[in-house]
C-alpha cells in the first residue's frame, strides 16, 4: 500500500493533525534539508490536495517565533506555499532526558546495530511526560472526527494516551514508523516494551516501511502474547484485535516529491556543477563520488570511507582522478557516541588524504534542496553505505534529478529499506565488506556501467 492509498479517504475526516518530533521548518522558517524535510513537505502537500489545512505539532525550542498561542501560521514570506499551522511543544527541563531515551536508547536498539545502549529509568519518565505533552497538544486542536497522524519512535506512547483520554473520539489515529523495526530478540530487551506495544495497539493504523519490518513487528506481538494477554492476530489480512480496539497494520514506504526534484534539476545547468567543483577545490576532470548523510553511525560513513580507501589502495589508476565528496552535518552532539563517531570519521579522512592528497572532502553542513540540485544532476555516482536504514530516500532523489539521456550510478547498501524499493536499478553493496564496496566503486568507474 502506498501513501496515496492511505490518504484516499481524507474527505471523511474533519481536520488533520500531524505529530512529529521534528518540525517541517527550522527556526528561520526555512525548509529542513535532507530526507526529513522532503517527507514533511510531501505530507503537508498531500493533505492540502484534499482541501485540508493541517495542524502540525512538533517539538521546538525558544528560537522559534511562536505567537502568544504557541503557534506559527503558514505560509510565511519565503516559505513554500503550503498552508498549515504549526503548534510548538516546548519540553523545557524534560528535553534532555526525553532526547536521551529517544536517541541513546530507542534509536540504536531499533536499528540493532549500535553498541553501548544505555537505559535510565528517569529518561523513561521524561519520555512519557513529553509524549503526554504531544497528546495534549493534539487533543487541544482535534475534533471528534479528525485524523491524528503520528510519526516515528519518538512518539510511541501518544496513540495510547489519546485513546485513554478521549472516549468520544470517532476519528482515526494512525502511526507511521520511519526506521527499522527490530527482530523480537532485540525488542525484548526494551524494559518498557509492554507499555510501548499496548500504546501502538491503540492506533487504528500502524505503518512500516517495508514488509521485513512489518514481519518483525508481528513476530514481536506473537512473542509478547504472555505479557499482553488476550490478542487476536490475523496476519494475512494485517488486522490485530486487542483491548477492544482493531488495528490495521501495513507497509507505507516513504517516497519523494519526484516532480519537485525534477523541476529543481531542470533549473540548473552544467555551469552550476562547475561552480560547485571549483568551490570545493575539484577540477572538471575529477570523477566525484557523492555521499549525502548526517553524522550517524547507522549511516555507515566510516564503512564508506574504508571502501573508498581500498579502491585507491588496490587501483593506482584511480588515484588523483576519483574523489569522494561527503556532506556531513553534525547530529546529536550531546551524546558521546555521536561525538566520538565524528572524530573517527575525521581520522579516517585524514589518513586517506595523507596517502592520496585531496581525495576526500567532508563538508560539515547540510545542503539545501536548491544546492543539491546540480550536484545530484551532474555527479556520476552516489554511494549509500548505511548499516541500517528504514528507507533512505537519497538514492531516489538522485535518480529523479537525472534528466533524459543523463547517466548516474547508485551504489546502495543492502541494509537500507530502499534496496527493496528501487528494484534492479542500484548496484547493491555490503557496507561491512570494504572489498565489496571497492569492487562496486571500481565497476562504477567503467563507462559501460553508467
Amino acid at each position: 500500500m502506498d501513501m496515496n492509498s492511505y490518504l484516499a479517504d481524507l474527505s471523511e475526516f474533519q481536520g488533520v493533525v500531524i505529530l512529529s518530533k521534528s518540525p517541517p521548518y527550522n527556526s528561520q522558517l526555512m525548509e529542513r534539508p535532507g530526507g526529513l524535510g522532503q517527507i514533511n513537505m510531501s505530507a503537508i502537500k498531500s493533505f492540502a490536495m484534499f482541501g485540508e489545512k493541517p495542524v502540525w505539532v512538533s517539538m521546538v525550542d525558544d528560537s522559534y517565533p511562536l505567537d502568544e498561542n504557541g503557534a506559527i501560521d503558514f505560509p510565511k514570506e519565503g516559505s513554500e506555499k503550503a498552508h498549515f499551522k504549526m503548534i510548538g511543544v516546548v519540553p523545557g527541563d524534560l528535553a534532555k532526558g526525553y532526547c536521551n531515551y529517544c536517541d541513546a536508547f530507542l534509536y540504536p536498539l531499533f536499528l540493532s546495530s549500535l553498541p553501548d545502549i544505555s537505559f535510565a529509568h528517569s529518561h523513561w519518565k521524561h519520555y512519557g511526560a513529553v509524549n503526554e505533552n504531544f497528546a495534549d497538544a493534539a487533543l487541544g486542536v482535534s475534533g471528534p472526527d479528525s485524523l491524528i497522524d503520528i510519526h516515528d519512535y519518538q512518539l510511541l506512547l501518544v496513540p495510547g494516551i489519546i485513546r485513554e483520554n478521549w472516549e468520544g473520539f470517532s476519528g482515526v489515529v494512525s502511526y507511521m514508523h520511519h526506521i527499522t523495526w527490530p527482530e523480537p530478540d532485540k525488542f525484548m530487551k526494551v524494559p518498557n516494551r509492554k507499555e510501548l506495544m499496548r500504546s501502538l495497539l491503540g492506533a487504528d493504523l500502524v505503518g512500516m516501511q517495508i514488509p521485513a519490518y512489518l514481519d518483525n513487528f508481528i513476530r514481536c506481538l506473537y512473542d509478547m502474547r504472555g505479557e499482553l494477554g488476550r490478542i487476536g492476530i490475523n496476519e494475512p489480512d494485517g488486522v490485530i484485535e486487542y483491548g477492544g480496539n482493531i488495528t490495521n497494520v501495513a507497509t507505507f514506504p516513504v517516497s519523494i516529491d519526484f516532480g519537485r526534484r525534477r523541476r529543481l534539476a531542470e533549473s540548473t545547468s552544467r555551469s552550476d556543477w562547475i561552480e560547485f567543483l571549483r568551490r570545493f577545490g575539484f577540477s572538471e576532470e575529477d570523477e566525484i563520488i557523492l555521499k549525502v548523510d548526517r553524522c550517524d553511525p547507522v549511516k555507515g560513513i566510516a564503512e564508506g570511507l574504508e571502501g573508498f580507501e581500498r579502491l585507491l589502495d588496490d587501483n593506482p589508476c584511480y588515484r588523483g582522478r576519483v574523489k569522494l565528496f561527503q556532506t556531513l552535518p553534525s547530529s546529536r552532539n550531546d551524546i558521546n557516541l555521536y561525538r566520538n563517531y565524528m572524530h573517527e570519521i575525521s581520522r579516517k579522512r585524514d589518513r586517506i588524504n595523507s596517502k592520496y592528497r585531496g581525495s576526500v572532502y567532508i563538508h560539515p553542513e547540510a545542503f539545501s534542496s536548491d544546492e543539491l540540485a546540480p550536484v545530484f544532476r551532474f555527479s556520476p555516482c552516489i554511494l549509500i553505505s548505511s548499516m541500517a536504514d528504514g528507507m533512505n530516500a537519497v538514492g531516489m532523489e538522485y535518480v529523479a534529478s537525472k534528466l533524459d539521456g543523463e547517466s548516474g550510478v547508485v551504489l546502495l547498501s543492502k541494509k537500507a529499506g530502499a534496496s527493496e524499493r528501487m528494484g534492479n536499478g542500484p548496484i547493491i553493496i555490503d557496507p561491512e565488506d570494504p572489498v565489496n564496496v571497492s569492487l562496486a566503486l571500481r565497476k562504477e568507474s567503467m563507462p559501460q556501467q553508467k
